[in-house]
């Protein structure tokens, strides 16, 4: 029996300001601004496994940034200068060549995924308030290339490539929320590319 963990993956998470659990109160005087960026490459691989197989070689890159976090409770947030809150993430997977022979579960996927918030009030009753602008950016993009998996046997293989970017300039979250926004925006772009990858099956096999 042959379990294999080759995937790669990157985390990056920004916070200008953090309450977390509780009632909080957060005040940005001045202008804020958090980045976060994440990028995540798998490349040159090459495996044949014979038997009872689990593979995951799944390759991700994961980037969130928030300005003003209120986290849960009720809250008070106020920016009385700019926040723009900005996350990439990049995902890329090219040259990998995997066989496998007997009962198979194979993750091959390559994704990327980045959110950005300027203000979040989280869960509870929030009070937010932001006298200037308030921006959130999130770009996200997944490049599969020249990727080949065989199956022989009883298998199931999930091979594709995903990408997913969000952007909400103020954020009240769950609960009876007070907004007064000046200036707000959201900017959220997805790029998703493949090429030269497929899946080849002998038996009862499926793919994804």
């Amino acid at each position: 029996a042959n379990i294999l963990t080759s995937g790669t993956s990157s985390l990056a998470a920004a916070f200008g300001q953090s309450g977390g659990d509780g009632d909080d109160s957060l005040t940005a005087s001045g202008d804020a601004a958090v980045n976060a960026t994440a990028a995540s490459t798998g490349s040159s691989l090459s495996l044949t496994l014979t038997g009872a197989n689990i593979g995951d070689m799944s390759n991700t890159a994961t980037a969130s940034a928030i300005g003003l976090d209120g986290g849960s409770g009720n809250d008070g947030l106020f920016a009385a200068g700019s926040v723009a809150a900005s996350a990439t993430a990049t995902a890329n997977a090219s040259s990998i060549g995997i066989g496998f022979t007997g009962a198979t579960i194979a993750d091959i996927s390559n994704s990327g995924l980045a959110s950005a918030t300027a203000l979040a009030g989280g869960d509870g009753n929030d009070s937010i308030i932001s006298d200037k602008r308030a921006t959130a950016t999130a770009r996200s993009s997944s490049d599969i290339d020249t990727v080949t998996v065989q199956l022989t046997g009883a298998g199931t293989a999930t091979l594709g490539s995903s990408t997913l970017a969000s952007a909400i300039g103020i954020d009240g979250g769950a609960g009876d929320d007070i907004i007064r926004a000046r200036d707000n925006r959201a900017t959220a772009n997805a790029s998703l590319t493949g090429d030269s990858y497929g899946i080849t099956a002998v038996g009862a096999a499926g793919q994804e």
